[in-house]
């Protein structure tokens, strides 16, 4: 068992230093070149979705948004969702929502009581995550993307209900199907959507952060 121990520890040892040559050939200068050149493609984005006239700055988000670029996607959903033009808002937020995937709803319990924290409680703990102090609940829906015959977005692995409907900077998720919670959230200048939910006829303010 020894032999065999140290046989393995060294034939590691072997390979971790037969490894450094070739991940020490990156220099640092390799490093800053490669800093610099993703920053300057940042800032091009960033100056793209500067431009003055709204129209051209509407154009350059959407085609950052078709260059299939995650970097290029990322930062003019970011930019977007972040931004005081309402037109890019809304832009960013279709955007983001025809992408699908994870959504994750904060739920402040701290004025409920009673029925409707024991309510909201349990609908936490067993489709999300309760904080220690009780008061704070998260849950995530996956969102398969835009279903062009039901014209709303669906849930992934039920696609026969809708999800979410978007109505401007507005977006509603009739839930009853998933699990009897409902409500409307509105698109906010920190990019993400908040709103009254009902589950049970308890109400909570419920956030959904779309900013990565």
């Amino acid at each position: 068992m020894f032999k065999t121990g140290s046989i393995i520890a060294g034939l590691l040892v072997a390979g971790l230093l037969g490894a450094a040559p070739a991940m020490a050939q990156l220099s640092l200068d390799d490093i800053e070149k490669q800093m610099a050149s993703g920053q300057t493609e940042l800032d091009r984005v960033d100056a793209l979705l500067s431009i003055e006239d709204a129209n051209q700055r509407i154009t350059a988000m959407g085609l950052l948004l078709q260059t299939g670029n995650p970097v290029y996607i990322r930062r003019a959903l970011q930019l977007g969702l972040l931004s005081s033009d309402p037109d890019m808002q809304l832009e960013a937020l279709k955007a983001r929502l025809d992408a699908g995937g994870p959504l994750r709803f904060e739920v402040d319990m701290t004025a409920l009581s009673g029925d409707g924290l024991k309510a909201w409680t349990r609908l936490m703990s067993g489709e999300g995550t309760v904080s220690v102090d009780g008061k704070q609940g998260t849950f995530i829906l996956d969102m398969a993307g835009f279903d062009t015959e039901k014209r709303c977005y669906v849930q992934v692995g039920n696609s026969r209900y809708c999800l979410a409907q978007i109505a401007g900077a507005k977006v509603s998720f009739p839930l009853a199907n998933w699990s009897r919670v409902q409500g409307v959230a509105a698109l906010g200048p920190d990019g993400a959507l908040t709103g009254e939910f009902n589950y049970d006829g308890y109400f909570a303010p419920v956030r959904i952060p779309l900013v990565e």
